[in-house]
């Protein structure tokens, strides 16, 4: 068994902006009171499947963590930091994880 696995991730950010504003989806929030949602993209690069995969996020303490709306994924949450927890990803696939 190898030491380690060929996976890569990759996160995108969406803001919930209001009707008639003309920005991009990845607009960045101008006040609090905004919403946007993180989107967390798993690869599995290799031949075999990959089980209990963490991803660690860490957020500044001026956002406020509202949930993991992907509800096939266990997480933790203590202060700024996020864990996903326990991914499994078929071997040459992957899976999109949807966060507020």
């Amino acid at each position: 068994m190898p030491f380690s696995k060929n996976i890569d991730v990759t996160r995108s950010i969406f803001n919930d902006l209001p009707s008639g504003i003309t920005a991009g989806p990845n607009a960045v929030a101008y006040d609090d009171r905004d919403t946007f949602e993180i989107r967390v993209l798993v690869r599995n690069l290799s031949d075999i499947n990959i089980d209990s995969i963490n991803i660690t996020e860490y957020f500044r303490d001026f956002f406020k963590f509202i949930d993991v709306t992907d509800n096939t994924i266990q997480y933790s949450i203590n202060g700024s930091t996020l864990i996903l927890q326990n991914i499994s990803i078929p071997a040459k696939s992957e899976k999109l994880l949807y966060t507020d």
